[in-house]
């Protein structure tokens, strides 16, 4: 098992975002979720860059998506301007 695997790391992250976010109390305090801890976990994965590009996509689209949820509109603007100028390079990457 690899700890910096970016994948795996978003994966946890989602793991602790939801358990934060939808789980009964009683439920969440045996599953360990925090969705503060799952937020600055894709964010951290995002900002270390490590990773293939397409699983570095997925962490900042899954960091927009929490961004999306807590309401958090200048950083998921920012976020999502990130991800469309990476889709940009990739589409005249496969175009040529």
């Amino acid at each position: 098992m690899n700890p910096a695997h970016v994948r795996g790391r978003v994966a946890r992250a989602w793991v602790d975002y939801i358990v934060g976010s939808s789980v009964p109390r009683g439920a969440r305090w045996v599953l360990g979720g925090n969705k503060k801890r799952g937020l600055l976990a894709v964010r951290d994965a995002v900002e270390s860059g490590d990773g293939e590009f397409f699983a570095q996509v997925e962490a900042k689209f899954a960091l927009w998506e929490m961004q999306i949820r807590e309401r958090e509109v200048p950083g998921a603007i920012a976020t999502a301007r990130v991800l469309a100028r990476d889709s940009r390079r990739t589409v005249s990457w496969a175009s040529s």
